[in-house]
């Protein structure tokens, strides 16, 4: 029996097994780098301003429009972020829509009665550097890059019989922006931005009957916000 009791008190006096905890399970933190490709709507307010010129003189007709409309359209591109997360990327877009306006024409200073400009951003995009910096799953971020568009514009006489000057030219030029980005998961991609962009002027000649030529000039600018939803590869 004495024995036995001992034997029991140094059982007692021994330490105990600590318990086993186990490590928490690893969740990576959400990374903004690799190709993605969404689409986006906007609505957008332009500048045109245009004039008509006949030869080396300045020109006698001229007009200011004020376009605007809602707009479609898709964009692709690739980020990569540091581990400072800061990210950085390229992007292009192309957006197409009814960014339009009937305005009045001057001629040689006086509002014309009988006469009508149409202004219109038929199409539109971009190449842009991007760069942001991430707060896990939120992005805000500013780009700039070049800009592409397609604008038309038309002189007309409203009387019957009357002339039609109409031009749609390619033009180029500049844009800047920003926005915020939110994952709502890892692989789809909520955004909403700003942009404008300055699509440059660009003259063209054109022939009007009878067989006389004259110049058009051009000159969009635009402001827009759009809405986009993107898938992360």
């Amino acid at each position: 029996m004495l024995l036995v009791s001992s034997g029991a008190v140094l059982a007692a006096d021994l330490p105990s097994a600590a318990p086993v905890l186990k490590a928490p399970a690893y969740v990576p933190a959400f990374s903004w780098t690799g190709l993605y490709l969404g689409g986006q709507v906007g609505y957008g307010w332009v500048d045109a301003d245009s004039g008509l010129s006949q030869g080396f003189s300045p020109n006698y007709a001229t007009s200011s429009g004020s376009p605007s409309g809602v707009f479609g359209g898709g964009f692709v591109g690739y980020n990569y972020q540091f581990e400072s997360n800061l990210v950085v990327g390229i992007e292009a877009d192309i957006n197409g829509g009814s960014l339009s306006s009937t305005d009045s024409i001057s001629i040689f200073g006086v509002e014309s009665l009988f006469a009508h400009a149409e202004h219109e951003l038929e199409w539109f995009g971009s190449v842009r550097a991007r760069i942001g910096y991430a707060f896990d799953r939120f992005l805000p971020f500013v780009t700039a890059g070049y800009a592409f568009g397609s604008a038309k514009t038309t002189y007309a006489d409203d009387i019957p019989f009357g002339d039609r000057v109409s031009v749609s030219e390619t033009l180029s030029g500049w844009t800047i922006g920003g926005g915020l980005e939110y994952a709502f998961t890892d692989n789809i991609i909520a955004r909403i931005e700003y942009r404008y962009a300055d699509y440059g002027d660009i003259s063209s000649n054109v022939v009007v009957p009878p067989f006389i030529t004259v110049g058009m000039d051009q000159k969009y600018t635009s402001n827009d916000v759009r809405l986009g939803l993107s898938y992360k590869f």
